[in-house]
């Protein structure tokens, strides 16, 4: 897939304006489908096309991403058979099963089906929505929807009004949270959703899944057992079809996994992207040779993040800064060599406490260590308050960022709504707030970013996977890490290997690891092991507040946007030149500059800017 776009509603007409904003590399294809009530756009890939599929009972059916097999209520789980397209696969269930077919499907999808006989439009998504598609409804009987936030603007009567307390929240947390958008009018598909339309006129919701955190009392050794035999299967099915496969790995655990699981398949590559032979990049180097595969370094060089801000914002669904479509400069090399890519984003979340806040042990000069103990989080307002920050000086906001959180954060009969998501309980808030929509992670724009040249598959994000993480005891996930372990059994020696950024071999136990991790903070901290240039790092992300003050391309797409920001209203000038000046002088607002710089390179900011405009010349 790249991209989709439709209209539903009497007389919904043409789609072509919509569709040039879903091209990206210049080589897809475009298909259309036009009646009087659904008109829907599919700009796809040369080996990605065939869309729509009719049904035995008449029905049409769009699937985009890729779906690898399907569990019925009696817990029975079918694989889709290699070579068989998603879209053909789930048409074959659909006649089936009928609708149900879409609450058992596993899988990275976004679908819709068009009954012509009611006539009903229903929009389905995955579990955790990770492929995220939005929509509006501009009037009576319409409902307009795109893969891409940026387009929908471009249709008459969706309106280009910002959401500012959303955008502060874009500004100040790197993504628009839940269904929300900075666009007022415009709405996230929710995850684990079927959206029925009757008549372009949006009938109900329905949420056939959401996280249910309910802990069973087994040993960590028989979840580590449980995970090597979940993931081995999910990482089977997305490695089924034919061809060759890219593995995009990191110096830590969660790509690691995917190298040991593999057991030396012959057709895979795997790719490291780098500025300089740093402790990650030799460490990724290690466990690909280790593992058998062949290495791909991608080299980065000083203007790669500058090429980057010129292009990556116009693929953005305000869903992360502009650099963590991190390995869009390679991707057209990429996919001449492969077929597919896999990574194993939101391990470290799913199963490594990522998220969950822990509390800090203070140690004087030598800094703060973290203890993997859970901070109490019994209630909505706990949540809230961890969550509590400053708005960027360049909003222009009347009130705080508290105020803000309470109003789409709060405490219902049943639950938590959290910005349009219901979850039970904090327990849900603390850690599946992070994936549930999946675009409440910044990863979610890298996985957009590859969408538009190869197949992505995740098996992190296998449906059996989410069950087994919430089945597990908050401090397994907290003092023991399934990833780590699971390595251990399925690959021996690649566990052995230090992680680049603890410095500790992932076989290590708590609380040993723990202080090890601690005695390497202090090893590197006395005797550091500098790396050659200000702007480079040991990590696996360039040091960006150095980045910043050492290259020029922040400063100077500030100074190249000084009109827009200044005719923007939600946008405050001089604001924009204190966080700049502030973090010169020593802060580290970088995440703040990004977040500024990748909004300022949308062409969505240059819409708003024309409809302001327009706004002011009306009389």
């Amino acid at each position: 897939m790249t991209g989709f776009c439709g209209v539903v509603g009497h007389g919904s007409g043409s789609v072509e304006m919509l569709t040039p904003a879903l091209h990206w590399t210049g080589a897809e294809g475009e298909q259309t489908f036009t009646d009087r009530r659904l008109s829907v756009g599919d700009v796809h890939r040369p080996d990605d096309g065939g869309r729509p599929v009719e049904t035995g009972d008449g029905d049409l059916l769009w699937v985009w991403g890729t779906v690898f097999g399907y569990e019925n209520d009696d817990g029975n789980y079918e694989s889709r058979p290699p070579g068989e397209t998603t879209t053909d696969y789930c048409a074959r269930l659909c006649e089936r099963d009928g609708l149900d077919f879409i609450t058992g499907l596993n899988g990275h999808h976004f679908g819709v089906v068009y009954d012509r006989t009611e006539p009903v439009v229903r929009f389905f998504t995955d579990r955790l929505g990770t492929v995220d598609a939005y929509y509006a409804t501009p009037a009576d009987g319409v409902v307009v929807f795109s893969s891409h936030l940026q387009a929908l603007p471009r249709w008459p009567g969706v309106s280009a009004a910002v959401d500012v307390d959303s955008l502060a929240e874009f500004f100040t947390y790197t993504r628009s949270m839940g269904v929300e958008t900075p666009l007022a009018d415009v709405s996230l598909f929710p995850p684990a959703s079927v959206l029925a339309v009757d008549g372009g006129t949006v009938r109900d919701v329905e949420r056939y899944w959401r996280p249910r955190h309910r802990p069973v009392d087994a040993s960590f050794s028989q979840f580590v057992d449980e995970f090597v035999r979940r993931f081995r299967a999910a990482l089977a099915d997305r490695t089924s079809d034919p061809g060759n496969y890219g593995l995009l790995l990191s110096g830590g655990s969660d790509s690691r996994i995917v190298a040991a699981a593999l057991d030396g398949t012959e057709n895979v590559t795997a790719y490291h992207a780098t500025n300089w032979m740093s402790r990650e990049a030799q460490t990724a180097e290690r466990v690909a040779l280790t593992a058998g595969l062949d290495f791909s370094l991608l080299e980065r060089d000083e203007e790669y993040l500058s090429d980057q801000l010129d292009r990556t914002p116009a693929l953005s669904n305000a869903q992360g800064k502009f650099t963590q479509a991190q390995f869009e400069g390679f991707l057209p090399e990429i996919r001449t060599e492969v077929d597919y890519l896999i990574d194993g984003l939101y391990g470290d979340i799913l199963f490594g406490g990522w998220g969950i806040p822990q509390r800090r042990l203070p140690l004087g000069p030598l800094g703060r260590a973290a203890l993997p103990v859970a901070r109490s989080l019994s209630s909505v307002d706990d949540y809230i308050e961890m969550w509590d920050r400053d708005i960027p000086p360049y909003v222009r906001s009347d009130g705080r960022m508290r105020d803000i959180l309470e109003e789409n954060i709060v405490a219902t009969d049943d639950g938590v709504s959290h910005h349009g998501v219901h979850l039970d309980s904090p327990v849900e808030l603390l850690v599946w707030s992070h994936v549930f929509p999946q675009t409440n992670m910044g990863g979610g724009f890298q996985i957009r970013s590859v969408r538009q040249h190869l197949p992505y598959r995740n098996p992190m994000l296998d449906n059996r996977l989410l069950d087994l993480s919430l089945s597990m005891p908050l401090n397994y996930l907290l003092r023991r890490n399934v990833v780590d372990a699971a390595i251990e059994r399925l690959a021996p020696d690649l566990a052995a290997l230090s992680h680049s950024s603890t410095g500790v071999p992932l076989d290590s136990r708590y609380p040993l690891n723990w202080l090890r991790e601690y005695a390497t903070d202090v090893r590197r901290l006395l005797r550091p092991d500098d790396p050659p240039r200000r702007d480079l790092d040991h990590g696996p992300w360039e040091p960006h507040a150095e980045v910043i003050r050492v290259r020029d391309f922040v400063r100077e797409t500030l100074t190249d946007h000084e009109e827009l920001i200044r005719d923007l209203p939600f946008l405050d000038w001089e604001g924009a030149l204190e966080c700049y000046r502030d973090h010169l002088g020593g802060a580290d607002n970088a995440t703040e500059l990004y977040m500024l710089v990748t909004f300022l390179e949308m062409p969505l900011a240059k819409r708003l800017m024309s409809a302001s405009t327009e706004s002011e010349q009306e009389p």
